[in-house]
């Protein structure tokens, strides 16, 4: 991550957007969020220019105390406005490069998570009858977090030193309160709580403990630094405490004592404001009980966006408000995460798509509700006005009804395989526009045709290398393994730069083929050998990889038709695919998102043990994932849909979905105007 991308105006804008809508009060400076925004482009272009200059100087952090009902009164220490801006977008550069990193069982401080997720993961280990619990609380968390320690850990990652050298800086300022001024380092440990980086720096502290215990099997849940072990035994809890505590120990970090405990779900505890007893799940501040045949999810499905707001505002959450400045709102909506994918959460939002996966279900409409009935039986309903498209997984039943609304709503319907595949469509056909004409032209004009192949292909290239050279971070890869990749890389950098020599659609044909074949090689260097790829198969897919790539693509596949379609696009008239019965400009603009978005999320779970070969199955020799395993990923690709991650070309922070719009409406610009055109390219 270059020092570069944080000296951009758009992203300082974008920073004081966010502190703005947190509010908060002044600094030691005393200047306010509304002295600030009344000469905001003269004050985000001083700070602009102290950061190229790289002689940014933030002024001391406004030391003051929390003192909440209950609870150990807790040292906050918070930056000027000024300041607060270069933090928040710190954070939010920051943000998504951690997350690629990050565990499946760390809540806390992170975008599309909640401790409601975190209370309903412990349900889910106590029904499946992982009774006995490691309850443990790190001592002083925050405060204690050895500063020499935390360096080492940025300098071992891919951050410019330049930039971690701004946040220790930021972060360890002198500190003044009513009794003068505190050197921030004098110390050695803690950082400052009230600063947008906080969190994010103390989550990535602690993600060595989370790889560690999922390492070894243990079913971990953590929020922050209070987090529990669901074991099958209370030896195997005693273990989990063990291991935890080496851990800790090569962290320079101790147990509290006084709130750490063996437990069983039969003796209670105390979870994140709930408590946990027998099969009962009991909010500590509001009525709402989770019975023996009721789980969080359950009620988190069903219960009104009022209740859910309810029940958030009287969450017992740690006392951080700096956890604002770094995570987006959320939408609560009566649909399961499975099926229903996040909103994008950055700028307007583009996309959001019901995912329908339960075979042999009927859904149909009632109002503007629709519900899905199985043998009878009314599973779920939801508000349709919430929805843009639906890609149907499977042998599922659409009502009439419920298809003339779509139909009139535009709300496009994709239907899918199982396994995801293509097979057609429900939607509101636009009318021959000037758009599908200029687009039918232009596709005929070789010259035309070639400059987008070009510029399809850099981008596909470009982003399958920035996935290599991601794995080459990772710590757990053999070094003989690195040694491979980085002959990958030469080989593709040198194919890529004979793109711009490529004549003819058949050729780029050709050379693509030469660096998926290289590119898919490196694939299988970076994962295990008992997953046994051996490179890229499909129809069918005969290995898990290959399966969990095929369903990804599938996937990809079906949001861009989405977008082709809501833009007035012909999905046949492609540039660099072409044929009969296929849908080729859908598959030319899916190309520069395939390794960013599919091959990444695989990579990632497969790596931190999110799925197992005990995931899959086989049958008629093809190999297929598991019901539960199906909606898993489907919601792993949905939550790397809505990954955020700063814009090559605009410098904004964007997510993926909103990418993939955005380069369909160029698309669509460049067929109407020639407005210049270039495909997604990731940093």
């Amino acid at each position: 991550m270059d020092y570069q991308q944080l000296c951009q105006y758009d992203l300082l804008l974008q920073a004081f957007y966010r502190v703005q809508k947190n509010d908060g009060g002044p600094g030691v400076d005393c200047q306010s969020i509304a002295s600030f925004e009344s000469e905001l482009q003269l004050g985000l272009n001083s700070i602009l220019y102290d950061l190229r200059q790289q002689h940014y100087t933030p002024a001391a952090l406004k030391r003051s105390q929390l003192k909440l009902p209950g609870k150990k009164p807790r040292w906050l220490a918070f930056p000027t406005v000024r300041d607060r801006i270069v933090h928040t977008a710190i954070a939010i550069l920051l943000q998504p490069y951690f997350e690629e990193e990050f565990e499946h069982n760390s809540y806390g401080y992170r975008p599309g998570r909640s401790y409601i997720m975190a209370v309903d993961k412990v349900i889910e280990h106590r029904n499946q009858r992982r009774r006995h619990v490691f309850d443990a609380d790190i001592q002083g968390y925050f405060d204690h977090i050895p500063q020499d320690k935390l360096l080492t850990k940025l300098q071992a990652t891919a951050i410019d030193p330049t930039l971690i050298e701004l946040i220790f800086t930021l972060l360890f300022s002198f500190q003044q309160s009513n009794d003068g001024l505190v050197f921030g380092k004098a110390l050695g440990q803690g950082i400052p709580q009230g600063s947008a980086i906080c969190p994010l720096l103390a989550n990535f502290y602690l993600d060595e403990l989370d790889e560690h215990l999922n390492a070894l099997g243990y079913h971990m849940v953590r929020y922050a630094d209070d987090f529990v072990v669901c074991c099958d035994s209370a030896k195997a809890a005693q273990h989990a405490q063990y291991h935890t505590e080496q851990v800790l120990t090569h962290l320079a970090l101790t147990l509290n004592l006084n709130k750490t405990q063996l437990t069983t779900f039969a003796d209670g505890f105390k979870f994140l404001g709930h408590y946990f007893i027998g099969d009962q799940v009991i909010d500590e501040k509001s009525s709402l009980v989770y019975g023996i045949m009721d789980s969080a999810r359950e009620w988190a499905e069903t219960a009104t966006e009022m209740q859910q707001e309810h029940l958030l505002l009287q969450a017992d959450l740690p006392a951080n408000p700096a956890q604002s400045a770094i995570e987006d709102e959320q939408d609560w909506l009566e649909i399961p995460a499975h099926l229903l994918s996040q909103p994008s959460t950055v700028q307007r939002k583009t996309l959001k798509t019901l995912y329908l996966t339960q075979v042999g279900g009927v859904v149909g409409i009632k109002g503007n509700r629709a519900y899905l009935n199985l043998r009878g039986e009314e599973l779920k309903t939801w508000p349709l006005n919430v929805i843009d498209a639906i890609i149907v997984l499977g042998r599922i039943q659409l009502t009439t009804d419920f298809m003339g609304y779509c139909t009139e709503h535009a709300i496009v319907v994709i239907l899918a395989s199982s396994t995801g595949r293509y097979r057609g469509e429900l939607s509101t056909y636009p009318g021959f526009n000037a758009v599908l004409y200029q687009q039918i032209v232009r596709c005929g004009n070789k010259a035309f045709e070639r400059a987008l192949c070009e510029q399809i292909l850099q981008a596909k290239f470009h982003n399958c290398l920035q996935v290599i050279k991601q794995q080459l971070r990772r710590r757990s890869l053999p070094e003989s393994h690195k040694a491979q990749l980085d002959h990958v890389i030469t080989k593709l950098t040198k194919a890529a730069n004979r793109l711009t020599q490529t004549k003819t659609r058949e050729h780029f044909f050709l050379l693509e083929a030469k660096i998926a074949k290289h590119y898919f090689s490196a694939i299988a260097l970076c994962v295990n050998d008992t997953w046994q790829f051996n490179g890229r198969n499909r129809l069918p897919p005969k290995d898990p990889i290959n399966a969990l790539l095929s369903l990804g693509y599938n996937l990809l596949f079906n949001n861009t038709m989405c977008l082709v379609r809501k833009h007035g696009l012909h999905p046949d008239f492609g540039l660099l695919h072409c044929g009969d019965n296929q849908p080729s400009l859908v598959l030319d603009l899916m190309e520069p998102f395939r390794a960013v978005i599919v091959d990444a999320s695989v990579l990632k779970l497969i790596n931190k043990q999110q799925i197992t070969p005990a995931d899959f199955d086989f049958t008629g020799g093809q190999c297929l994932l598991k019901p539960e395993t199906l909606k898993r990923f489907i919601t792993v690709i949905e939550e790397k849909f809505c990954a955020t991650f700063q814009s090559q070309r605009s410098h904004q922070v964007m997510d993926y979905r909103k990418a993939m719009h955005d380069q369909v409406q160029a698309l669509k610009c460049h067929f109407l105007s020639q407005a210049p055109f270039s495909a997604f390219k990731v940093n």
